[in-house]
Formats: C-alpha cells, structure tokens, sequence
C-alpha cells in the first residue's frame, strides 16, 4: 500500500511553532525536581510530550508524495540524527561522566547500545523514538492497512500508558527497566502519537473546513473535560482526542509566509528542552542554595520559584544560541 498524503510544501501552519515553545515550557516544569503533586497540573502537563511528537511528526508526514517519499525519509532521518548528534557531543562531558559513573565497570559495552537506543544526552530519547517511529510506520504502512496500523498504536499506546498510571497491571509484563534499557523511552509507546499525525489530523482539517469554529470550541470543551473528570482511565482516552482535535484546528491556520518571531519560538524550543536539563542537573541545586530558594517551606511558591528561576536562565540561552551563535558558528545550527 502506498502512502498518499497531501503535499502542502507552499502553506505552513501558523501556530504550531507558538505551541513547540508552550510545549517545551511544560516539559521544563515536568522535569523539576519539586513538581506540584497535583493532578490538574499531571493531566495537562502529561500531554506536552504526546503533542510534541505529533507536531514534529505532522511536518513530516505532510510532504509525502507518492514519488519521492523515500527521499524525504532519509532526509527527515537524517536531520535528526544530526540533531541529536550535535547536542550528545556538545553536552558529552557531563551525560558520558555520569554514565561512566553510574556503569563503572560496565559503561564501555553499553555506550553503543545506550547511544542508538536513546541518544547521548539526556532527553535523546525523544529524537531517537521520533526517527525509529516514523520509519517503522513508514513501512507498515506499505504492508498493511492504515486504519489497521493506528488500531494496533491505539491500543498499544493506551494499554501502556494506563500501566505507567498505575490504573491496570501490567499483563502483558511490556514494561521494565534493566540496566540503562528503560522501555518508557522506547519507540513504541510514542507509535500513536506519530501516527495520528500521519492521517487523523490531515483528514479532519481538510474535510471539515467549514466547521473550524466548532473544532476549536470542541477543544476547549475536551481540555476541560481531560482535567475535572474523576476516573483517571477515562480522563487520559478524552485527553487523546483533546489533543487530535486541537492539533488539527491549528492545521487549519496557514500562511504562506511565518513572522520571524514565530520561527525564533520553533527553533528556541528544541534548544529550550535540551538545554534545561543542563540548567536542572547542574546549575539549579548552586544557585538555589545561594538563594535560598530551598529554605521556602510552601511547595507551591518554592516549586513557582524554582520555575522562573530555570526559565530565567534557559530563554536567554536558547535565544543567544539561536540568535547569536548560530549564525556566527555553523555548528550551533545543528542544535536545532
């Protein structure tokens, strides 16, 4: 079966770019270390990351044609591997020191492994599911039905994740961390995510063009429903078609030409959520203590602090990178 997409290399879509630094902002407040125990705030920031793989894979699944969609695989790969090569030897001083010293004795036979499963750094994980996503998909989609394929990612993606919210046990023992192996970074519990890309969203925003209006009142209902219902399984199959629905309202906005600050936020968002990470692990507890930030007693306001405090640091970063650096410096035109 071949996959025929629809080609719209002349129109971009307007928004997204506004959501990648939205999204990367999210991620940042995810991955600090005294995060909110709240579930409002788990339910909406748990849908950053499936939203980031849809709107990068969306771009790509778009410029498919019949003709030279081979090309373009290799080409998308290819971008990303330089991507997350770039960034695993500009930050290799820090993630390889500490591998080393988490596997002393072992790390050499499981470097390899460890950078073709994941990356380099950290955060890789994303890069690496991205490309051996959408290449698995690619070619499950010339051997079997389409509508067949996002079953089987459907299914999979949602039985895995109610695991991973302890709401079921887990079965089918898909899930397990042996070593630096960890199947939550795997591919395949990103599939759906991918795929939805893929034909959902370029169905809906081009057959339903009337009705964008509703599209966008139907998300806000959806978002409001993902976080006040009270069974949490149902909450994340509502947050899924939430998220469908969103994304392809926003597919509706093209333009033919991006406002260059819109492109600044794309490319600020990649480097936004490699870049905090180094913030988070190695700068934050210093700074912190200077500031006695970890001496507040409310979470809430020490985990607000904290927050603004690393986007303090990381947006004049990633704007200077991308910015400055990059165009004085062709490696730096790789981070992003």
């Amino acid at each position: 079966m071949e996959i025929s997409l629809i080609k719209n290399n002349m129109k971009m879509f307007k928004y997204f770019d506004l959501l990648k630094i939205v999204l990367s902002l999210f991620v940042v407040s995810i991955h600090l270390n005294n995060h909110i125990n709240n579930i409002y705030w788990t339910r909406i920031s748990s849908m950053a990351v499936p939203l980031f793989f849809s709107l990068s894979a969306i771009l790509f699944w778009n410029r498919l044609t019949k003709n030279d969609d081979v090309y373009i695989l290799k080409h998308y790969c290819f971008r990303l591997f330089t991507l997350i090569g770039s960034w695993s030897l500009l930050l290799s001083p820090l993630w390889l020191q500490a591998f080393i010293h988490q596997y002393p004795d072992t790390w050499i036979y499981y470097l390899i492994p460890k950078l073709l499963l994941y990356g380099g750094c950290r955060g890789g994980y994303f890069i690496m599911s991205l490309i051996y996503g959408t290449i698995i998909l690619y070619y499950l989609h010339k051997v079997l039905n389409k509508y067949i394929v996002l079953s089987i990612c459907l299914i999979y993606g949602l039985y895995y994740q109610l695991v991973v919210w302890y709401i079921i046990p887990d079965y089918l023992h898909v899930r397990f961390h042996y070593y630096f192996f960890d199947t939550d970074f795997l591919p395949f519990r990103f599939l759906f995510y991918i795929d939805v890309a893929a034909y959902l969203i370029p169905y809906i925003s081009n057959k339903l063009k009337k009705i964008k209006q509703f599209q966008f009142h139907a998300s806000a209902f959806l978002f409001i429903l993902t976080i006040c219902i009270n069974s949490s399984s149902i909450s994340l199959m509502v947050g899924i078609i939430f998220q469908i629905v969103f994304l392809a309202s926003l597919s509706n906005i093209k333009c033919n030409n991006l406002p260059n600050y819109l492109i600044i936020f794309r490319k600020m968002s990649i480097v936004i959520f490699f870049i905090h990470f180094v913030v988070i692990d190695y700068i934050e507890e210093i700074l912190f203590s200077l500031f006695e930030i970890n001496n507040i007693s409310n979470i809430e306001f020490r985990t607000f602090y904290e927050f603004m405090f690393v986007l303090a640091l990381v947006l004049p970063l990633s704007f200077f990178i991308v910015s400055f650096l990059s165009k004085r410096i062709t490696f730096f035109k790789n981070l992003y």
